[in-house]
């Protein structure tokens, strides 16, 4: 087995993006074990640097004006960036296959422009989900939700550090039900459950099902991705 030096020396050959990614997989495998009392993690590269610190209140009163979508952790303002066609593609297709799968009953799906509050200790923080499911219609605001049964993110190579750590943390953290990643280069869903502990599972491959627990749903990955991977 290679010593750390040798693992050092091979990782500097690889790329940013690569180095990137496997520190997303290696969080992902050891997200289980994290403490849920950490506190929501900064993004002071991604803070607006014309915004001060906001309220609640003044957050939500300038996100209804705003041009572009901003996330907000603890009065920070943070402005999203856009997304890919590939991105946006996938996202749908996994609402659209959840939503005609739910069909009747209280569990709603919401896509990325629907906000996402969670209120964690002394930690406030709203969030974008690339999708929601949300049963609990009087726990919802005008123009987000709480306590959500499934969140999923789509990486993009920009914020999957933040998908994979920051967020996996604060949904951990909030003892969301499941918590899904998926990839944007293959056919990929890594799932994040809560039933007490954390567990991982990853389906991969063109023949894998998305096992949605949390909403009793089984959908093929095939119907996520469809022809957008080629």
């Amino acid at each position: 087995m290679s010593n750390l030096t040798d693992i050092e020396q091979q990782l500097r050959h690889l790329s940013k993006e690569a180095r990137e990614d496997l520190l997303g997989r290696l969080f992902d495998s050891i997200a289980a074990e994290v403490p849920d009392d950490l506190v929501a993690e900064a993004r002071p590269r991604y803070a607006d640097p014309g915004l001060r610190l906001m309220s609640v209140e003044e957050y939500l009163q300038f996100e209804e004006k705003a041009t572009l979508r901003h996330e907000y952790i603890n009065g920070g303002v943070y402005a999203m960036s856009g997304v890919t066609l590939a991105h946006n593609r996938i996202t749908f297709q996994l609402a659209t296959a959840i939503s005609g799968r739910l069909r009747t009953g209280p569990c709603k799906v919401f896509l990325n422009d629907v906000k996402l509050r969670l209120e964690l200790g002394s930690d406030m923080i709203f969030y974008y989900p690339d999708v929601i499911v949300a049963c609990r219609p009087e726990e919802w605001g005008a123009n987000f939700v709480r306590n959500p049964k499934l969140v999923v993110e789509v990486l993009s190579p920009s914020t999957q550090h933040i998908d994979r750590r920051e967020k996996s943390l604060n949904y951990h953290r909030a003892a969301i039900e499941e918590y899904v990643i998926l990839s944007q280069t293959e056919r990929q869903a890594i799932l994040h459950r809560y039933g007490g502990r954390w567990d991982l599972e990853v389906a991969s491959g063109p023949g894998a099902v998305l096992q949605l627990r949390s909403l009793g749903l089984s959908i093929p990955i095939e119907e996520v991705y469809g022809d957008v991977l080629g």
